[in-house]
């Protein structure tokens, strides 16, 4: 959220009649874009973190919020097993809304839908996850096993 800048400005932060302002922000705001994915199988994961970004804007006023992206669980893409379930759409939706961030400073809602759609039902979701999490634990890139 804070980006390079932030650090050589002075004064850093001053208050307004419409929040906190940051100086070098207020003439051309700046975006956020939230591009988040979660292990997890519903997307009611990344409700804490959008009313975070939420009240960042409202209160900042210097962060103007063009879009959300929420992805669950993307492991299953890994694994040749389940490979072909809509792995190219999402990942073909996720080069589109950045160029529509960029281009458009907003993401479309088919974008949005496109990149957000299930891929996974609940039974694969697991056995996904069981399968990776089996192949890590063999590679010893994980240090605890399943059921600690």
């Amino acid at each position: 959220i804070l980006d390079r800048t932030f650090i050589y400005a002075d004064p850093h932060l001053y208050q307004t009649k419409e929040g906190v302002i940051h100086p070098l922000k207020k003439l051309l705001p700046p975006y956020q874009l939230l591009l988040a994915v979660g292990g997890f199988p519903d997307l009611s994961i990344f409700e804490p973190l959008e009313k975070t970004l939420e009240i960042i804007e409202k209160k900042t006023h210097c962060l103007k919020n063009i879009g959300t992206l929420r992805r669950t669980t993307c492991m299953g893409f890994l694994l040749d097993e389940f490979r072909d379930l809509k792995k190219d759409q999402v990942m073909d939706a996720l080069e589109r809304a950045g160029m529509e961030a960029i281009k458009k400073q907003k993401i479309s809602g088919k974008t949005k839908k496109a990149f957000e759609q299930p891929v996974f039902t609940n039974p694969i979701f697991i056995s996904a996850g069981n399968i990776m999490i089996d192949r890590m634990q063999k590679e010893k890139k994980m240090l605890f096993e399943r059921g600690l």
